[in-house]
C-alpha cells in the first residue's frame, strides 16, 4: 500500500478525567483537540469508537504531493500507561502499520516552547510509549513521536524545533 491510500493513526496520550485535564499528562489530548478544531471544511468532534476505547476523528490531510490522506486522530480513554490496548485496537481495525502511528506526548527534557519530532527510537521511560511499543511491537519504533514540553502545547507563544 501507498502512504496515500493508507491511514496515519495520530494518537495524543493523555489521562482521563477532570482532574488530569490540563495537566502536563494531557498534552496529546490538547494537541489533538487543536488539530480536530483545524479540520475543514468545519471543525470535527470526536466520537467513541466502543471497538478500541478511544475517542476519534476520522479526517483528511493533504500532502506535500497535492493529494490527500485520511488521517484519524484518536485519544485513548484510558490512563496513559494502559493506552497501548487502544492503540492497538485502532491500528487493527483500521488496518495502520505500525510505522504508521504517530504518537504525542508530552516530554520532561525539552524545555518550554519547544516541540521534538523524531521518527523511531526508545521510550525514554516514558509509560505511555512503553504501553504502546508493548502492544504494537517493534514496529512502533519506526513510527514518529511528537514530544512535547511538559509545561504544555503552547497555544499563543512560538515554538523552535529541537
Amino acid at each position: 500500500m501507498n502512504a496515500s491510500t493508507t491511514p496515519l493513526l495520530v494518537v495524543g496520550l493523555g489521562n482521563p478525567g477532570p482532574k488530569y485535564e490540563l495537566t502536563r499528562h494531557n498534552v496529546g489530548h490538547l494537541v489533538l483537540d487543536e488539530l480536530a478544531s483545524r479540520t475543514s471544511p468545519m471543525p470535527s468532534s470526536f466520537s467513541v469508537h466502543k471497538k478500541s476505547n478511544a475517542e476519534i476523528v476520522q479526517t483528511r490531510f493533504k500532502t506535500s504531493d497535492g493529494g490527500e490522506r485520511q488521517v484519524i486522530l484518536a485519544k485513548p480513554r484510558t490512563y496513559m500507561n494502559l493506552s497501548g490496548g487502544p492503540i492497538a485496537a485502532l491500528a487493527k481495525f483500521f488496518n495502520v502499520a505500525p510505522t504508521d502511528v504517530v504518537v504525542v506526548h508530552d516530554e520532561l527534557d525539552l524545555d518550554p516552547g519547544v516541540v521534538r519530532l523524531k521518527r523511531g527510537g526508545g521510550e525514554n521511560g516514558h509509560n505511555g510509549l512503553r504501553s504502546t511499543s508493548k502492544s504494537l511491537g517493534k514496529g512502533l519504533h519506526a513510527g514518529a513521536h511528537w514530544h512535547w514540553p511538559s509545561s504544555g502545547p503552547p497555544r499563543s507563544r512560538g515554538l523552535r524545533a529541537a
